[in-house]
């Protein structure tokens, strides 16, 4: 969901496996604020913690840029799950529900975490609040689902892998894997595969490791220069010139 955030804190130990990291914004949001989305294939959980009741909100996978506005005086603070695995920990089955969007949700089991986060005196204590419960409803997910493992190899293969090929790793049909992926992931297979390819691309040129487009286009494993700006302008929103991360 975010991008860049002022507080950041990585997950570690057994709970890296399903969540990239917790965040929190520096401070409490303006008057007419908004923040831009960009797809990256996660979903956040954000709490909403200002002068009215606390609440929890999921951000699904996104497609295409999005600009949402955030409520005046209110510090938001969130977990960033990895592709195909937020679906273990929310109240909320199918992620389909949230793509493109975000709604009210919670985290399975623990209703009053909200106001737990809010009576929290530093984003640290709300992260270490949030590990705690995500820990707790992680205890016996030993193997990934088939969500989990799709979104593993598609991320392994830096978005380079024909959804048949990828179907056929994982036992399945292309149908079932379709099916499974929308509910799971909130987006198909198809589409995860090029929200990476167009992170991954957006890294290496944020980085600076690449002299042109053409060049770009082709770390980027995309067609040609045509193929990349078009990939850029619907998710980014602009064209890799003009793109800022």
């Amino acid at each position: 969901m975010l991008n860049a955030l002022p507080q950041w804190q990585t997950a570690e130990g057994a709970l890296r496996r399903f969540v990239l990291g917790f965040w929190q914004g520096g401070r409490p949001a303006e008057d007419d604020e908004t923040f831009r989305i960009l797809p990256d294939g996660s979903l956040d959980l954000v709490w909403a913690l200002g002068i009215s009741a606390p609440r929890s909100i999921a951000f699904g996978t996104t497609t295409r840029p999005r600009d949402v506005a955030l409520i005046a005086a209110t510090v938001y603070c969130g977990v960033r799950f990895r592709p195909g695995t937020a679906h273990r920990f929310l109240d909320h089955v199918d992620l389909s529900q949230f793509t493109d969007r975000d709604a009210p949700c919670l985290l399975r089991g623990d209703r009053d975490l909200a106001w737990r986060l809010a009576d929290a005196h530093s984003f640290e204590d709300r992260a270490a609040l949030i590990a705690r419960h995500l820990n707790h409803l992680s205890a016996g997910h030993d193997v990934p689902d088939l969500g989990e493992a799709a979104a593993r190899m598609i991320g392994a293969h830096g978005g380079q892998l024909r959804i048949g090929d990828l179907a056929a790793k994982l036992g399945v049909t292309r149908r079932h894997l379709e099916r499974q992926c929308r509910r799971d992931l909130g987006t198909s297979p198809k589409m995860l595969t090029r929200i990476t390819r167009f992170r991954r691309a957006a890294a290496l040129l944020s980085r600076g490791r690449v002299r042109s487009g053409a060049d770009l286009a082709a770390a980027g494993g995309y067609v040609d220069q045509a193929h990349l700006i078009r990939e850029f302008r619907e998710f980014a929103g602009t064209t890799p010139k003009m793109f800022r991360p």
